[in-house]
């Protein structure tokens, strides 16, 4: 468990050893906890609701011209890919992944991996079903970002919320 979690690193001949840095997890703790507790429920539904704003805020404040050269390309590679009708759950991933790095905080980008895990299933289910919802959607959340309205971007994240509260249902 501890090399699964990039704490110790086996080395044949010599053993197993405590890393000098924490190397990358075979396993996300965090995810892994959560899948363990049954955390695919309405309670990340209503953590993404309070955690995406939150994240999408703090990178319009620190992003440079390369991220938002990365968040432009992720909703252009999602449309060429609903146009070609080979779209899946990495083109949706990849644009909450881009707002994620642009924050420049190693710690929002950890819990917002482990949230992009714990509902990557969910996220290929509307990329099948509304894939055009959803770019829509990433568009409107996008505009608002670039035009620096905070207010424009909370209600983007709300709207699109609703789709994930209404089209992908999870148990209680």
């Amino acid at each position: 468990m501890l090399q699964a979690i990039g704490i110790v690193e086996v080395r044949r001949g010599h053993g197993t050893v405590i890393r000098r840095e924490p190397g990358d997890p075979l396993v996300d703790p965090m995810a892994f906890g959560m899948i363990l507790a049954r955390g695919m429920t309405r309670d990340v539904l209503e953590f993404r609701a309070m955690f995406e704003p939150a994240y999408t805020l703090q990178a319009m404040t620190n992003a440079t011209d390369e991220d938002h050269r990365r968040i432009q390309e992720a909703i252009d590679d999602m449309a060429t890919a609903i146009a070609n009708g080979e779209q899946t759950s990495r083109h949706d991933v990849n644009f909450h992944r881009a707002i994620l790095h642009a924050t420049h905080n190693p710690m929002t980008i950890r819990v917002g991996q482990t949230l992009l895990e714990l509902i990557e299933a969910a996220l290929e289910t509307s990329m099948q079903t509304l894939p055009e919802t959803a770019l829509n959607d990433h568009k409107a959340i996008y505009t608002a970002f670039q035009a620096d309205d905070a207010e424009g971007v909370r209600r983007a994240i709300q709207q699109s919320a609703k789709s994930w509260e209404t089209d992908l249902t999870y148990p209680d």
